[in-house]
């Protein structure tokens, strides 16, 4: 091909004025039809026998002399069909007919008047605001994948970035307590050719060791609701698959142990189980002097090697292990404990303590290190550092840029969400009162649009949302993804998050 014009200069003139389709007929310019088919509906065609274009014959000079002369039979056939009448037709296309031509040109009226009389024109400049303030889709892209789900963003990125501020601990205060994700604990151990009894005794090992500097050990657990804000988050990750176990027994033999934790009845199931062995006295008897809180469902107990008891004061409808956990470290605090210690590696977690450091009394430490490398996150420090204002703002500000239950903005990270909240005490008042009532001012929702802008734009004088999606769009000629586009006023609503600081009241 790149030839062409030096070896068939004809052949590439042709092709350059449009020549590579041909029309059969006359009557019928939509019956344009490639020209390698063009050989198969004329030449080939004719030269065709009964026995195929090679069956009439197995003599191979016989086949030869045919293919030679196939050129001539088929324009003497041609011919003959053009002498008798055979084979012509004049019939037009059907959209050349007039009544075709008629019903379409009524739809495009139609489309017109719906645009200039009850819609709006999307083709005129003066109106696309209009048409930008609405989704450009079934779905907010910004807010939204392809499926449906919501979008996601790299939460660890925030973790690390505050933990720069301050300098690890080297010592914890004593007498201390600790304070552990339980499921993320279970999620953690390995439990292949074991017995579930067997696996109550290791998960409590697990937790004095985790506590072996502390006094007092909280064990932590989710709640495993059937209606719950959190069963999108669950499906993705799995767990409401698996094999239901409706009865659990002490000897029964785990043979897949991930596959039973995929589900969250199976959880559920387990978390009652373990209770129930942790408080028989041949497990309470490895307690010594350690004192034993494990908060599971509604309820709280306390548990030593001599007796367990439920506490009252802790009982809690709280689903989630992440904020009944500060509630834990506020009851261990009032009991005269010298420091607290979270341990969970979560960026959930680091946010909570950071957010509610100030209503514990004594040193909060998060232990966000690994098995083999431990490290001691000051909290209480790193609110100092950070200030009182930036704290109680940046967990509204992390909900609304997007949690397990609230999806990220497309392609902002929280990095950015960070460093405009530090910079702004304006901002670090919006998200401060984010929360705090249950009914979102239309005042807040605006100031909320103009953090939303400068998160796309961060030089933009815009405080409206929609102005800001039309003048992005513009910026841009139109020549970007939907999804890099901030959602409409109408979609930003769904990203609001619910109240914050009501977490630690909640009981």
């Amino acid at each position: 091909m790149s030839r062409l014009p030096i070896d068939h200069p004809e052949v590439h003139q042709q092709f350059m004025q449009g020549g590579y389709s041909v029309q059969l007929g006359s009557q019928n310019p939509f019956g344009r039809i490639p020209v390698d088919q063009t050989i198969k509906e004329t030449v080939n065609r004719d030269t065709q026998t009964a026995g195929g274009t090679k069956g009439f014959s197995l003599k191979q000079a016989a086949v030869e002399r045919y293919y030679l002369t196939s050129e001539y039979h088929s324009n003497y056939l041609k011919q003959l069909r053009r002498m008798v009448g055979c084979g012509m037709s004049h019939l037009s296309h059907p959209d050349l007919q007039m009544p075709r031509i008629t019903r379409d040109e009524a739809d495009v009226q139609s489309i017109v008047k719906l645009l200039e009389d009850d819609w709006t024109n999307p083709f005129d400049p003066m109106k696309m605001s209009d048409v930008l303030s609405h989704p450009l889709g079934p779905l907010p892209w910004a807010l939204a994948n392809g499926d449906g789900t919501l979008r996601k963003t790299n939460k660890a990125v925030l973790a690390r970035e505050l933990e720069k501020q301050v300098l690890p601990a080297e010592t914890i205060p004593g007498p201390s307590a600790t304070i552990i994700d339980g499921m993320s604990l279970v999620q953690k151990m390995k439990g292949n050719d074991q017995t579930f009894s067997q696996r109550a005794a290791s998960a409590l090992t697990q937790i004095l060791h985790e506590g072996a500097r502390s006094q007092r050990i909280d064990v932590v657990f989710d709640v495993y609701q059937e209606d719950s804000i959190k069963n999108a988050e669950r499906a993705n990750r799995g767990c409401t698959t698996g094999i239901q176990f409706r009865n659990i027994a002490p000897g029964h033999l785990i043979q897949q142990w991930r596959k039973f934790l995929s589900s969250s009845a199976n959880k559920a199931n387990l978390i009652r189980f373990l209770v129930a062995e942790w408080k028989t006295p041949k497990l309470r008897e490895r307690l010594n002097d350690k004192q034993l809180y494990v908060a599971s469902e509604k309820s709280c107990l306390h548990i030593t090697k001599d007796q367990w008891a439920e506490v009252a004061s802790l009982q809690s409808n709280q689903e989630e292990a992440d904020t009944r956990m500060i509630l834990h470290a506020a009851h261990a605090a009032e009991e005269g404990y010298s420091a607290v210690v979270v341990t969970a590696d979560d960026t959930d977690v680091l946010l909570l303590c950071l957010a509610f450091s100030d209503d514990i009394s004594c040193p909060l430490f998060q232990n966000c290190g690994t098995k083999n490398r431990v490290r001691y996150l000051d909290i209480t420090k790193l609110r100092q550092a950070l200030g009182d204002c930036v704290c109680n703002a940046v967990i509204g500000m992390y909900a609304y840029t997007g949690c397990d239950t609230l999806s990220a903005f497309a392609g902002r990270g929280k990095l950015r969400d960070l460093k405009l909240i530090m910079r702004s005490e304006h901002f670090q008042e919006v998200f401060r009162k984010l929360g705090q009532s249950r009914e979102l001012s239309m005042d807040l929702f605006k100031k909320l649009q103009a953090f939303t802008c400068k998160l796309y734009t961060a030089s933009t004088t815009t405080e409206d949302i929609n102005t800001a999606h039309h003048q992005l769009f513009c910026a841009q000629c139109g020549e970007l993804e939907s999804s890099q586009l901030p959602p409409c006023e109408s979609s930003a609503t769904s990203v609001c998050p619910k109240p914050s600081r009501a977490w630690l009241g909640q009981k």
